[in-house]
Protein backbone atom coordinates (compact mmCIF):
# COMPACT_ATOMS: atom_id res chain seq x y z
CA UNK A 1 0.00 0.00 0.00
CA UNK A 2 1.82 3.90 -1.00
CA UNK A 3 1.62 5.73 1.51
CA UNK A 4 1.93 9.99 0.77
CA UNK A 5 3.97 11.55 3.42
CA UNK A 6 2.04 14.80 2.59
CA UNK A 7 -1.33 13.46 3.34
CA UNK A 8 -0.50 11.73 6.18
CA UNK A 9 1.11 15.18 7.73
CA UNK A 10 -1.68 16.89 6.50
CA UNK A 11 -3.81 14.51 8.61
CA UNK A 12 -1.83 15.12 11.43
CA UNK A 13 -2.13 18.83 11.95
CA UNK A 14 -5.70 17.90 11.43
CA UNK A 15 -5.97 16.03 14.63
CA UNK A 16 -3.83 18.27 16.70
CA UNK A 17 -6.17 20.44 18.54
CA UNK A 18 -9.56 18.06 18.02
CA UNK A 19 -7.28 14.59 19.72
CA UNK A 20 -4.21 14.77 21.58
CA UNK A 21 -4.22 10.84 21.66
CA UNK A 22 -4.60 10.47 18.12
CA UNK A 23 -2.06 12.98 17.43
CA UNK A 24 0.81 11.54 18.99
CA UNK A 25 -0.21 8.16 17.26
CA UNK A 26 -0.65 9.81 13.88
CA UNK A 27 2.56 11.05 14.69
CA UNK A 28 4.75 8.21 15.73
CA UNK A 29 3.06 6.24 12.55
CA UNK A 30 4.47 8.82 10.26
CA UNK A 31 8.10 8.94 11.84
CA UNK A 32 8.25 4.98 11.49
CA UNK A 33 6.70 4.71 8.30
CA UNK A 34 8.78 7.20 6.61
CA UNK A 35 12.72 5.50 8.43
CA UNK A 36 11.14 2.28 7.65
CA UNK A 37 12.75 0.42 4.05
CA UNK A 38 9.61 0.60 2.02
CA UNK A 39 11.72 0.98 -1.25
CA UNK A 40 10.89 -2.24 -3.05
CA UNK A 41 13.78 -1.64 -6.13
CA UNK A 42 16.99 -1.49 -3.88
CA UNK A 43 19.03 -4.64 -4.78
CA UNK A 44 20.44 -6.47 -1.72
CA UNK A 45 24.07 -6.67 -1.85
CA UNK A 46 25.18 -10.21 -0.93
CA UNK A 47 28.84 -10.35 0.53
CA UNK A 48 31.27 -11.34 -1.94
CA UNK A 49 28.34 -11.11 -4.25
CA UNK A 50 29.36 -12.14 -8.05
CA UNK A 51 25.83 -10.68 -9.13
CA UNK A 52 26.20 -7.33 -10.62
CA UNK A 53 23.70 -5.02 -9.38
CA UNK A 54 23.64 -2.56 -12.12
CA UNK A 55 21.27 -3.26 -15.12
CA UNK A 56 18.85 -1.05 -17.25
CA UNK A 57 15.50 -0.46 -14.65
CA UNK A 58 12.85 -2.80 -15.53
CA UNK A 59 9.40 -1.24 -17.07
CA UNK A 60 6.73 -1.36 -14.52
CA UNK A 61 4.74 -4.08 -16.78
CA UNK A 62 5.60 -7.03 -18.19
CA UNK A 63 7.94 -6.88 -21.26
CA UNK A 64 5.45 -8.04 -23.93
CA UNK A 65 8.16 -9.68 -26.05
CA UNK A 66 7.83 -12.61 -23.75
CA UNK A 67 3.88 -12.65 -22.73
CA UNK A 68 1.18 -13.40 -25.20
CA UNK A 69 -1.90 -12.81 -24.32
CA UNK A 70 -3.16 -14.85 -27.91
CA UNK A 71 -1.77 -17.75 -25.74
CA UNK A 72 -3.77 -20.10 -23.40
CA UNK A 73 -2.55 -19.36 -19.89
CA UNK A 74 -1.40 -23.43 -20.16
CA UNK A 75 1.54 -22.03 -22.54
CA UNK A 76 4.85 -23.10 -20.56
CA UNK A 77 7.24 -19.84 -21.04
CA UNK A 78 10.88 -20.67 -20.33
CA UNK A 79 13.66 -17.33 -19.51
CA UNK A 80 17.23 -17.65 -19.11
CA UNK A 81 19.31 -14.86 -18.30
CA UNK A 82 21.15 -13.58 -14.17
CA UNK A 83 19.54 -11.64 -11.60
CA UNK A 84 20.42 -8.62 -10.93
CA UNK A 85 18.25 -7.19 -8.55
CA UNK A 86 16.66 -9.36 -5.51
CA UNK A 87 13.57 -7.16 -3.97
CA UNK A 88 12.35 -9.63 -1.37
CA UNK A 89 11.84 -13.11 -1.23
CA UNK A 90 9.25 -13.61 -4.02
CA UNK A 91 10.55 -11.41 -6.10
CA UNK A 92 13.71 -10.72 -8.42
CA UNK A 93 14.74 -8.82 -11.62
CA UNK A 94 15.66 -11.40 -14.35
CA UNK A 95 18.40 -9.87 -17.41
CA UNK A 96 17.56 -11.21 -20.32
CA UNK A 97 18.67 -9.70 -23.64
CA UNK A 98 19.75 -6.87 -22.03
CA UNK A 99 16.69 -5.97 -20.19
CA UNK A 100 15.22 -6.35 -16.76
CA UNK A 101 12.30 -8.25 -16.40
CA UNK A 102 10.89 -8.14 -13.24
CA UNK A 103 9.60 -11.83 -11.96
CA UNK A 104 7.54 -12.73 -9.29
CA UNK A 105 8.14 -16.45 -7.20
CA UNK A 106 5.06 -18.60 -8.52
CA UNK A 107 3.26 -21.08 -5.49
CA UNK A 108 4.85 -19.32 -2.75
CA UNK A 109 4.41 -16.12 -0.46
CA UNK A 110 7.45 -14.57 1.23
CA UNK A 111 7.47 -12.25 4.60
CA UNK A 112 6.95 -8.34 4.00
CA UNK A 113 9.92 -6.29 3.85
CA UNK A 114 7.52 -3.72 3.91
CA UNK A 115 6.80 -2.72 8.07
CA UNK A 116 9.15 -5.43 8.45
CA UNK A 117 7.74 -8.74 9.22
CA UNK A 118 9.86 -11.19 10.96
CA UNK A 119 12.35 -13.20 8.84
CA UNK A 120 11.38 -10.88 6.05
CA UNK A 121 15.43 -9.68 5.48
CA UNK A 122 16.67 -13.72 5.88
CA UNK A 123 14.29 -14.57 3.15
CA UNK A 124 15.25 -12.06 0.68
CA UNK A 125 19.14 -12.69 1.95
CA UNK A 126 18.81 -16.32 1.19
CA UNK A 127 16.80 -15.79 -2.11
CA UNK A 128 20.52 -13.64 -3.17
CA UNK A 129 22.33 -15.89 -1.59
CA UNK A 130 20.94 -18.80 -3.78
CA UNK A 131 20.83 -16.27 -7.27
CA UNK A 132 24.16 -15.02 -6.68
CA UNK A 133 26.94 -15.64 -9.53
CA UNK A 134 24.73 -17.80 -11.71
CA UNK A 135 22.11 -18.26 -14.43
CA UNK A 136 18.96 -18.47 -13.46
CA UNK A 137 16.04 -20.60 -15.89
CA UNK A 138 12.58 -19.44 -14.70
CA UNK A 139 9.75 -21.77 -15.83
CA UNK A 140 5.84 -20.38 -15.61
CA UNK A 141 2.88 -20.27 -17.63
CA UNK A 142 1.87 -17.78 -19.52
CA UNK A 143 0.64 -15.60 -17.13
CA UNK A 144 0.83 -12.35 -15.19
CA UNK A 145 -0.07 -11.34 -11.32
CA UNK A 146 -2.32 -8.22 -10.61
CA UNK A 147 0.90 -6.15 -10.59
CA UNK A 148 1.93 -6.92 -14.35
CA UNK A 149 4.81 -9.75 -13.29
CA UNK A 150 5.66 -12.77 -14.30
CA UNK A 151 5.06 -15.94 -12.52
CA UNK A 152 7.33 -18.47 -12.62
CA UNK A 153 9.62 -20.75 -10.57
CA UNK A 154 13.56 -20.28 -10.53
CA UNK A 155 15.40 -22.88 -11.24
CA UNK A 156 19.02 -23.51 -11.56
CA UNK A 157 21.09 -25.29 -14.43
CA UNK A 158 21.30 -28.29 -12.33
CA UNK A 159 17.49 -28.52 -12.08
CA UNK A 160 17.22 -27.12 -8.57
CA UNK A 161 13.77 -25.65 -7.13
CA UNK A 162 14.73 -22.34 -5.54
CA UNK A 163 11.07 -21.23 -4.94
CA UNK A 164 11.03 -24.82 -3.18
CA UNK A 165 14.35 -24.25 -1.04
CA UNK A 166 12.24 -21.38 0.49
CA UNK A 167 9.83 -23.08 1.75
CA UNK A 168 11.86 -25.74 2.92
CA UNK A 169 13.79 -23.66 4.73
CA UNK A 170 11.21 -21.97 6.54
CA UNK A 171 11.99 -18.54 4.85
CA UNK A 172 8.31 -18.34 2.36
CA UNK A 173 5.42 -20.15 2.86
CA UNK A 174 3.23 -21.49 0.28
CA UNK A 175 0.83 -19.98 -0.90
CA UNK A 176 -2.42 -22.01 -1.14
CA UNK A 177 -5.22 -19.26 -2.32
CA UNK A 178 -3.25 -19.24 -5.39
CA UNK A 179 -1.08 -22.73 -5.66
CA UNK A 180 -2.50 -26.22 -4.94
CA UNK A 181 0.99 -28.02 -6.00
CA UNK A 182 1.06 -30.85 -3.13
CA UNK A 183 4.99 -30.88 -3.24
CA UNK A 184 5.05 -27.19 -1.75
CA UNK A 185 2.20 -28.10 1.14
CA UNK A 186 4.54 -30.97 1.72
CA UNK A 187 7.12 -29.22 2.09
CA UNK A 188 6.01 -26.67 4.18
CA UNK A 189 4.34 -29.06 6.39
CA UNK A 190 8.23 -30.24 6.79
CA UNK A 191 9.50 -26.91 7.45
CA UNK A 192 6.87 -26.39 10.24
CA UNK A 193 7.10 -29.65 12.36
CA UNK A 194 10.96 -29.42 11.94
CA UNK A 195 10.69 -25.44 13.39
CA UNK A 196 12.91 -24.22 10.83
CA UNK A 197 12.88 -20.26 9.70
CA UNK A 198 9.74 -18.61 11.05
CA UNK A 199 8.45 -21.54 11.99
CA UNK A 200 10.26 -21.42 14.98
CA UNK A 201 8.49 -18.27 16.17
CA UNK A 202 5.33 -19.36 18.42
CA UNK A 203 3.25 -17.66 16.55
CA UNK A 204 3.96 -16.68 12.76
CA UNK A 205 1.77 -14.57 10.72
CA UNK A 206 1.44 -15.36 7.11
CA UNK A 207 2.44 -12.04 4.78
CA UNK A 208 -1.52 -11.93 3.51
CA UNK A 209 -2.43 -11.83 6.83
CA UNK A 210 0.31 -9.19 7.34
CA UNK A 211 -0.51 -7.08 4.67
CA UNK A 212 -4.53 -7.24 5.99
CA UNK A 213 -3.27 -6.37 9.46
CA UNK A 214 -1.25 -3.26 8.54
CA UNK A 215 -3.79 -2.15 6.41
CA UNK A 216 -5.94 -1.96 8.92
CA UNK A 217 -3.89 -0.19 11.25
CA UNK A 218 -3.35 2.29 9.22
CA UNK A 219 -6.95 2.93 8.25
CA UNK A 220 -8.24 3.13 11.62
CA UNK A 221 -5.33 5.49 12.58
CA UNK A 222 -6.60 7.75 9.66
CA UNK A 223 -10.12 7.63 11.15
Amino acid sequence: MALNSHNMLSNIKKYTKQSPLKFILLGTLFFITMSCDFSTDLPIQVENSKTPTTAKVPKKTFDSRYYNPELGKKETITLKGKVVKVTDGDTIDLLVDGEAVRIRLSHIDAPERRNGQPYSRASTKRLGELCDGQEIVVKGANELDRYKRFLGELYTLEGVNLNKILVEEGLAWHYKYFSKDEDYAELESNAQINKRGLWKEKDPIAPWDWRKMKKAEIELLAL
